[in-house]
């Protein structure tokens, strides 16, 4: 087994601290394999969600709705849900109007994202 030596804030050793003695972990060495261990599998679960969205999109056909289309149904389900500030869609809009206005695969990632915003319900 590996050892490593990592230095943090006091503020941060105070709650490492804190965990061992609520009992939560027996001592430093098993709340940071803990913390590494939960990250492993977020990561994991996040790669395969995202592998999951990009066999969802290439198995999908091409929609016929225009780019413009989908990014303002996509804009007012986000708002109406709390999902993603205005601002961040006027932003990601602009940059799909702008001269390269058509960007391949782009409708469809779009349709992904409208499909996925409405499966939260």
């Amino acid at each position: 087994m590996s050892r490593l030596t990592i230095s943090m804030p006091d503020q941060m050793s105070e709650w490492v601290e804190a965990q061992i003695s609520a009992g939560r972990y027996g001592n430093v060495s098993e709340y940071f394999r803990d913390l590494v261990r939960r990250d492993q599998e977020r990561r994991e679960s996040a790669t395969q969600e995202l592998r999951a969205l990009i066999e969802r999109a290439e198995a999908s056909s091409v929609s016929d709705r225009s780019l413009p289309g989908v990014i303002e149904a996509a804009r007012e389900e986000a708002r109406q849900k709390g999902l993603l500030p205005a601002e961040a869609f006027d932003a990601f809009k602009a940059a799909v109007e702008a001269p390269a206005k058509h960007v391949a695969g782009l409708a469809r990632a779009a349709d992904v994202s409208n499909s996925l915003l409405k499966n939260t319900d």
